[in-house]
């Protein structure tokens, strides 16, 4: 959202005009659409981030958080990514949060689940399942296998289905020996309000 938002301002003041200070804690935009491609292999991660300061020539990036602001004074504190803590004067804030990963308050999800907004997720989410296809191969207990290729995605919209549909074509072709498939004839979107 910042990097947008920066790119806004970048685009309408004139160079000198006014100096533009990205503040976040990832000096990265991750292209969240893309993530489940990348999860699946399909795509190399370097293809999901950009990183903000090839795109805002213009800007001060710096790694860290606003953990204060002052508006009587004109200042943000930041706490930079190395801990040191700066102050910065402005005549204009921005606030351009962005957005989390909430954890939806389904028992066991805390502990088990695996977020999905960032690149290192996706990583991580590839290899989960990789490493559960390969413990899968190598198990002679039928029960255990089943469980191993077994995979349960929270979130039906426009995301939890792209991620389910990537990371099944990606099982396919590289579980040769064992099918992986949806416990009934088609994957099912249970709805359920929190």
């Amino acid at each position: 959202m910042g990097m947008y938002t920066a790119l806004g301002l970048q685009s309408k003041l004139s160079q000198g005009d006014a100096a533009i200070t990205v503040v976040d804690p990832q000096t990265q935009m991750t292209y969240q659409p893309f993530l489940p491609e990348a999860a699946a292999g399909s795509i190399e991660p370097r293809h999901v981030v950009v990183p903000l300061r090839r795109v805002l020539k213009r800007c001060r990036v710096v790694c860290g958080r606003v953990t204060k602001v002052e508006h009587a004074h004109h200042v943000a504190t930041i706490e930079n990514c190395a801990g040191n803590v700066e102050q910065i004067g402005y005549d204009v804030l921005v606030m351009a949060p962005g957005s989390i990963a909430r954890t939806l308050p389904i028992p066991g999800l805390a502990e088990h689940g695996i977020a999905f907004k960032t690149i290192g997720e996706a990583i991580y989410l590839r290899n989960h399942v990789l490493s559960c296809l390969e413990a899968a191969d190598a198990s002679i207990d039928a029960q255990l296998r089943r469980r191993l290729l077994s995979f349960v995605v929270i979130g039906g919209g426009y995301a939890g289905i792209e991620v389910l549909a990537e990371l099944q074509d990606m099982a396919r072709r590289s579980a040769w020996r064992w099918a992986v498939t949806p416990p009934s004839a088609s994957p099912n979107v249970v709805s359920r309000s929190f």
